[in-house]
């Protein structure tokens, strides 16, 4: 048999450090010393199974999972241990950011292949039954393959991306929808943040909820029938036309779009509130405007149509989990001028509770107001499968947190996946290539 080459391994056991381990409280180094030890017993378990002659191909993958959990518990601890450790000022700024969203990102991977073996079980099983063939085969090593062939599956997007023809229709669409187009020129659109007119390759179509949560959860968690997610991400309620140097900063949650109370006969109003006090004198268009300028401001908009008020406010409690979760400099002040549970309440609610504080959990210890909560969400089921409650917690957390914080960590302004840079209005000029990103 011609010797078989050895995938790259899914992710690498997220060893925590020992130099990591003494930055930390006692309390959490001895927590996690526990688990060590525990996990080498388990590691030795996974070892023995993936060479068993025996059909002990669920024993492996229950053991794997067993692993998975031990290793994501001790890094919930070790990112419990820097927040402490950083709060007592036992910890550089700059060393408590590195070090956690370090951690993070493991726990993103570690919910990655919790979640495929979970989604895909049975053909992970099938396909180490040998389904090459094989009477024994090497089950680490054709865990290694299958998981990661199995993730890449099921985590594309469905449908859910467009043509570029599609994209363009689309774009056109929403310029009717909010009048951005600007009367003198055509090739110039409204910004309602900035509320400014510039020219369509310094503008782009931001979706709000990201199609890369997938149909099924957005579904879920806002309580739509099945086969709906699909229109939901594409309606026009789901995005906004907006500065290109506002839109990467609106998808990592460094400002958010909050309420202001109005008349029921009122067309909605909204205003921005800046979580991320590092941003606050950068400079995000050629107006110059920077991000001071906007704090506080009201939206603008050219007609009475408006994004819709479920999506923003989905985007609002994601980003203030992920600034509680990161402690972003000056989250704390941003969270009380933001706390309109009174006002989102008028018009709620919007998402499913139970899905929303199974997301504060996965990412650990992180809650929201509980008067927010309680003014914007629904009950839902009470039959509700808690297993499939907390799997559609840690893709949201995948698909959603990882991501951005991997973007927080580059120096250039990374573009979204949910974001659609501005063709030209449908004419023979028109080019999907040059327009829009592949």
């Amino acid at each position: 048999m011609s010797q078989q080459t050895v995938p790259r391994p899914l992710i690498p056991a997220p060893v925590i450090p020992e130099r990591t381990s003494s930055l930390l409280p006692p309390k959490q180094r001895s927590q996690i010393a526990v688990l060590k030890k525990s996990n080498a017993d388990l590691k030795r378990k996974v070892s023995e199974l993936s060479t068993s002659s025996q059909n002990s191909q669920s024993e492996f993958l229950d053991a794997k999972v067993d692993e998975i959990n031990n290793e994501d518990a001790q890094l919930q601890l070790l990112q419990s241990g820097l927040r402490e450790s950083f709060q007592d000022g036992k910890l550089p700024e700059a060393d408590f950011k590195s070090l956690y969203n370090s951690s993070f990102r493991k726990r993103a991977k570690l919910a990655v292949e919790d979640v495929t073996i979970r989604r895909q079980r049975q053909r992970i099983l099938d396909s180490l039954a040998g389904s090459d063939g094989d009477l024994e085969p090497d089950m680490a090593l054709a865990y290694a393959a299958i998981v990661t062939q199995q993730f890449v599956q099921t985590t594309k997007n469905h449908g859910l991306k467009r043509t570029g023809q599609q994209q363009i229709e689309w774009g056109n669409q929403l310029r009717v929808w909010y009048d951005a187009v600007n009367p003198d020129d055509k090739k110039s659109y409204w910004c309602p943040i900035s509320k400014s007119y510039g020219n369509r390759h310094y503008r782009c179509n931001a979706h709000i909820v990201p199609f890369s949560l997938g149909t099924e959860n957005i579904e879920y968690l806002f309580g739509e029938p099945k086969d709906t997610g699909l229109d939901i991400v594409w309606r026009n309620e789901n995005a906004l036309i907006i500065d290109k140097g506002l839109e990467t900063a609106f998808d990592k949650g460094a400002f958010v779009l909050i309420p202001i109370l109005t008349r029921p006969d009122e067309p909605t109003r909204w205003k921005t509130v800046l979580l991320d006090n590092t941003r606050r004198n950068t400079v995000f268009s050629a107006g110059p405007h920077t991000f001071n300028d906007i704090d506080g401001v009201e939206l603008e908009f050219k007609n009475n149509n408006r994004p819709g008020r479920r999506y923003l406010y989905y985007h609002y409690c994601v980003s203030i989990l992920r600034a509680v979760r990161f402690q972003t400099p000056g989250w704390a002040d941003a969270k009380v001028k933001a706390s309109t549970g009174q006002v989102w309440a008028t018009w709620g609610p919007y998402l499913r509770k139970s899905l929303l504080l199974k997301l504060g959990e996965v990412l650990g210890d992180t809650k929201l107001p509980e008067e927010f909560v309680e003014a914007g969400t629904f009950e839902g089921d009470d039959n509700v499968d808690k297993e499939e409650e907390t799997i559609k917690a840690k893709e949201i957390m995948v698909r959603e947190v990882k991501p951005k914080l991997e973007r927080w960590d580059e120096d250039g302004e990374d573009s979204s996946d949910d974001e659609e840079e501005m063709p030209e209005e449908d004419s023979e000029e028109s080019s999907v290539e040059e327009d829009f990103r592949s």
